[in-house]
This record gives structure tokens, C-alpha cells and sequence, in this order.
């Protein structure tokens, strides 16, 4: 039949518990378990004023959890014929990130896109405001774990380090994109940027620099760059590079890494004694920045001084001179995210993905 099932089921009902998070989560959590278990597909569903009746809720909470049940696909609502059920399988990925603005996100994002429609996953977006609480975000995840594993973009964690045990908790299956999650015991796959710090040096000693200053231009917070802030003071000593110079623009989460990095290149250059003839910088909008003040100052890039970056983002190469950058493979970190997600079986492991040197315009040798 198609009829409704018994509205005695809603009888079972238990909302208002603060610690359960938002009103209308709770009610989409309960419908939603409802369906699943006392639903079949193509099945009628109950009308709103029934449910407000039996639940006891406002008709605006109400609308907000089918709503969401909707933009899960859990409902087709029609405005004459009413709400039905559909329980098709729906396998995703869900991206949870801080930051839409950058220009890693976008290139990640465009990868991991590509890597859903491939295994015929819908890619899922959960943004994590800033200063927002953690603890209501997993009541948004639209899907059951056993339908849906998460995925934590670099600055997901931030301000929410207890996240990755609330969705565990849950039993999600969760990665990050960072080690900034490693504190948490959150596996990870992501770049090597010891092995990238190594690649620059390279490159740079091999065209004739020794004086080289690292421009730390992201928050030394994250393990990752505290980790390539020591690489390179390793190498330093190894390489007996005592000219070479650790700069860093002491970048807060949120804070602009352009910005940051602008600020800090009169005080880089002024030094005479240690001015450096190549800049490498811990992201690109920090090599964006160092292109923009030697524009201002008409010095010379790269006849007087080489800029290389680190990501490897499209805008690179329509900078002025086009950018040299140690570039993050986004195609293989997409792809093994999503296999070690939904591919892989067992405790997910972390990887490491080698970096790659793209060279443009931007680096010389030293006159």
C-alpha cells in the first residue's frame, strides 16, 4: 500500500535535550530514522500538521527538518500531492572546511568533485564557521555512516580540535587533508613538506643561491609548517648555509597569509647584511605578496632577487613574472583520500604525497 504507516510511531518521539543538539536536528534525526526503518520507497509520508500535532513542535522547526530530509533526497515534496519517501542509496563524501575564500580550497575541491563523480559519489559541503561551536556540527552531516564518510579540509580544525572525536563518536569514518589534526589521532593524507622544503633548497642551490630566506607566511601553529620551519633549519646546518634566514610573519588562524607576508618584506629586505638573494614562502599568496612589494620597489624579479612559492594553485601562472612553485599534486591527493575513505578497508592508515617542482619565470640564478 501506499499509505502512511500508523502515526503511533511518532509516539516514541524524545526531544528537548540541549546536549542533543538543535530542535529541528533532532526532529530530522528522528524522521529520518523513522523512514528507514518503518518506510518503504515511493511510500507516502505523514502531512505537516499531523506531525506538529503528534510531536509537539513549531511549524517552522518542523519545515527546517523537511527541509533538510528534502535536500537529502530522504523526501519528494510536492505542494498538492504532499511529501513521499524515497530511500534510493545515496553514497557521499562530506568535505568539512573553515574557508571558501582560498584558493587551495577551490583546486581541492575541483579534484575531489572529479573523484566523487568518477565513483558515483555525491560530494557533500559542510562549512565550519568561524568561532561556531563544534559540537552542533555533526548533527548537520546529512547522511548515516554507513552511507557517508567526512573529510576535513587543512584549517577544518582551527578553532575545533574536539571534532574528529565527536564524529567518531558517531561512527564516522573521518581523514584529514593536514596533520593539524594529528594531535587528535585523525589519520591524514597529505603533502610531504619536509620533502618539499628539501625541493626548493634544491632547486635554489643549484642555480647559485646560499643566502635564502624562508617566509613563513602560514600560522606556525599547524604541526605541518612548524615541521617544514625545522626542516629548513636543518638544512641550513647540514648545507652550511649560515647566510640563509628563517622569517616568520607570525600568521594567526583567519589572518590574511598575503597580508602577513606583505608586511613583513621591508623589514626582509632591509637587513644588508643578510638580504637574500632567493625567497621561498610557506604558501603562495606569501610569494603573491613578495611579487607585489618588489613591483612596488622596482626590484627586479628574478634578475635581483627569485620568488618560489608552495601550492601550486591556477593563479600562479598569470602572476608577474609567472610564479615557480613547489606545487601540491591535487589529482593524487583527491585520489587517495576518496580510496582510503571508501576504498580501503581496516583503521585508516596516513600517507604522505610527494610534492612537484613547476618552474616558471620567477627564479634565476643570483647575478
Amino acid at each position: 500500500m501506499n499509505t502512511a504507516p500508523s502515526p503511533q510511531l511518532l509516539a516514541h518521539a524524545d526531544f528537548g535535550a540541549a546536549e542533543a543538539g538543535p530542535l529541528h536536528g533532532q526532529v530530522r534525526q528522528f524522521l529520518r530514522e523513522t523512514i528507514e526503518e518503518h518506510f518503504e520507497d515511493g511510500q507516502s509520508f505523514w502531512t505537516e500538521r499531523l506531525l506538529i500535532e503528534r510531536l509537539g513542535i513549531a511549524r517552522g522547526t518542523l519545515r527546517q527538518a523537511l527541509d533538510e530530509l528534502a535536500r537529502e533526497g530522504v523526501l519528494v515534496r510536492e505542494a498538492k500531492r504532499g511529501s513521499f519517501v524515497r530511500k534510493t542509496t545515496v553514497m557521499a563524501l562530506g568535505l568539512i572546511f573553515e574557508r571558501a575564500d582560498t584558493d587551495f580550497y577551490a583546486e581541492m575541491t575541483q579534484h575531489l568533485a572529479a573523484q566523487c563523480i568518477a565513483r558515483g559519489l555525491r560530494l557533500e559541503l559542510y562549512p565550519l564557521l568561524t568561532g561556531a561551536s563544534a559540537e552542533k556540527l555533526p548533527d548537520e552531516i546529512r547522511h548515516q555512516p554507513t552511507h557517508e564518510r567526512l573529510l576535513l579540509m587543512p584549517e577544518g580544525l582551527s578553532g575545533a580540535a574536539n571534532l574528529p572525536a565527536l564524529l567518531s563518536e558517531r561512527g564516522y569514518r573521518v581523514l584529514s587533508l593536514d596533520d593539524v589534526a594529528g594531535q587528535s589521532g585523525v589519520p591524514f593524507v597529505t603533502t610531504d613538506g619536509e620533502k618539499a622544503v628539501r625541493m626548493a633548497f634544491d632547486h635554489l642551490q643549484q642555480i647559485g643561491h646560499r643566502r635564502i630566506a624562508f617566509l613563513v607566511n602560514e600560522p606556525s601553529e599547524r604541526p605541518s609548517v612548524r615541521r617544514k620551519m625545522a626542516e629548513f633549519q636543518r638544512l641550513t646546518i647540514e648545507r652550511d648555509l649560515p647566510e640563509a634566514l628563517l622569517a616568520d610573519c607570525e600568521t594567526q588562524f583567519g589572518q590574511s597569509s598575503f597580508e602577513k607576508a606583505y608586511a613583513m618584506m621591508p623589514t626582509l629586505w632591509d637587513d644588508e647584511v643578510r638580504r637574500p638573494t632567493a625567497i621561498f614562502t610557506a604558501s603562495d599568496p606569501g610569494a603573491w605578496a613578495a611579487l607585489r612589494w618588489f613591483a612596488e620597489q622596482n626590484i627586479k624579479v628574478p634578475d635581483e632577487v627569485s620568488v618560489l612559492g608552495y601550492e601550486g594553485v591556477k593563479p600562479d601562472a598569470f602572476t608577474h613574472p609567472p610564479l615557480s612553485t613547489i606545487a601540491h599534486d591535487f589529482d593524487e591527493l583527491a585520489r587517495r583520500a576518496v580510496d582510503a575513505l571508501w576504498i580501503s578497508g581496516g583503521a585508516l592508515e596516513s600517507e604522505w604525497v610527494a610534492p612537484r617542482l613547476v618552474l616558471r619565470q620567477s627564479t634565476a640564478p643570483p647575478l
